[in-house]
């Protein structure tokens, strides 16, 4: 009986035991399950996420592929001719346009374009492009076929990757022909105009000389020569108000060691406002070598304009003409011809407006023009100021 006892006993320590190995392992089989309970959690939540992704990413591969159409159709219906060229001028894409410069085929993308035969003149495409794989900065010049019946304006930029490193360059060729031969009519119409003015002059000169005109007017018509001049040369385009101040007061000696000083920066000027503005110089040179500073050995002209409240509705160019150690300024009793061209004429012709000071030190003159009248404009930045 005590045998059987402690027996029992025995095996009811091992069922105790058992029987916590047993809660042991509920236990850690709970924990397990609500483990993984999170895991499905956390695998759910990343299909979700990667369900977004899969969204944004098929959003930007619709993105990709309309920008691949748009840049297709770009290259396919382009007029100008653009060839993508690596470092070594190997080619790495081009537009159907650049067949009609280069004879180029869809098998040649991977070869040298120095390698394939072009129809421009004069043009060694390694020299052009060279010096923008060394400093970076894009370059521009005119080329001609062979044939002289196209002309196209050639320009090579770098090519550059996402992180701006110089990859290779991009050349450009736009047909220009017809601008060519409109430059061309205009210069033919300038040397046309010129010739006819100079016959005018001349015919003018001798009937006027004839019948005892003054020389006023003669000088008057010679001025306006010499101006239109001027713009025939530009091509009937922008003229330097410094090139015109140089062209009327060139006579009298232009330079801080002269009797005239011109100050100004790079100002560029209409034909119409330079037509105005040379035949207001030259009254206003000729006065005073007649009566005013120029007239007496001592006697100083200087000459200065100025873009004032640039960047704003009231930009304008102001002209001074300024004479020192001369004569006093005495006002006519009546209007000048000249006076009335300064003060009156301008107004009307370029809506210029204009005031002359009759000083005892000498005459002194200003003329502003609002850069509002598209009369006017400053040259691309990075020029300086200049003194004749």
């Amino acid at each position: 009986m005590q045998s059987v006892v402690e027996e029992y006993e025995t095996a009811l320590e091992e069922l105790k035991s058992t029987n916590e190995e047993l809660l042991s392992i509920n236990e850690e089989l709970q924990s397990t399950n609500e483990e993984l309970e999170t895991s499905r959690e956390e695998a759910q939540s990343v299909n979700e996420e990667l369900n977004t992704v899969n969204s944004e990413l098929q959003r930007k591969v619709e993105q990709l592929d309309s920008a691949n159409d748009n840049l297709r159709n770009l290259f396919e219906g382009t007029e100008i001719g653009l060839v993508f060229l690596d470092k070594e001028l190997v080619i790495r894409s081009f537009t159907p346009a650049i067949k009609a410069i280069f004879n180029l085929i869809d098998l040649d993308r991977g070869r040298p374009l120095t390698d394939i035969v072009s129809e421009l003149a004069d043009l060694n495409l390694r020299d052009e492009i060279e010096p923008v794989l060394a400093n970076g900065q894009s370059r521009e010049r005119r080329v001609v076929r062979h044939d002289g019946k196209a002309h196209y304006l050639m320009r090579v930029l770098p090519y550059r990757t996402a992180d701006r490193a110089l990859d290779g360059v991009l050349v450009t060729f736009t047909d220009i022909t017809r601008i060519t031969e409109f430059e061309e009519y205009q210069r033919e119409l300038g040397h046309r105009i010129d010739a006819m003015l100079r016959v005018v002059l001349g015919m003018a000169q001798r009937s006027l000389a004839a019948e005892g005109a003054p020389r006023e007017l003669i000088e008057r018509l010679e001025a306006l020569v010499k101006s239109y001049d001027l713009v025939s040369r530009a091509n009937w385009g922008d003229v330097l108000l410094g090139d015109l101040a140089a062209r009327e007061l060139g006579d009298y000696g232009i330079g801080r060691d002269g009797r005239v000083v011109v100050e100004g920066p790079p100002v560029l000027v209409k034909a119409m406002a330079a037509v105005g503005l040379g035949m207001v110089l030259h009254e206003l040179s000729a006065n005073a070598a007649r009566q005013g500073a120029l007239s007496v050995p001592p006697g100083r002209v200087r000459l200065t304009w100025s873009i004032e409240e640039p960047d704003t509705p009231q930009a304008r160019l102001v002209i001074r003409w300024r004479e020192a150690g001369g004569p006093a300024g005495t006002p006519p009793e009546a209007m000048s011809h000249g006076r009335e061209l300064i003060e009156i004429g301008l107004r009307e012709q370029i809506g210029a407006t204009a005031s002359i000071d009759f000083a005892d030190d000498g005459l002194a003159a200003s003329l502003e023009l609002p850069l509002s009248t598209g009369l006017v404009r400053s040259p691309a930045s990075g020029s300086k100021d200049h003194g004749l």
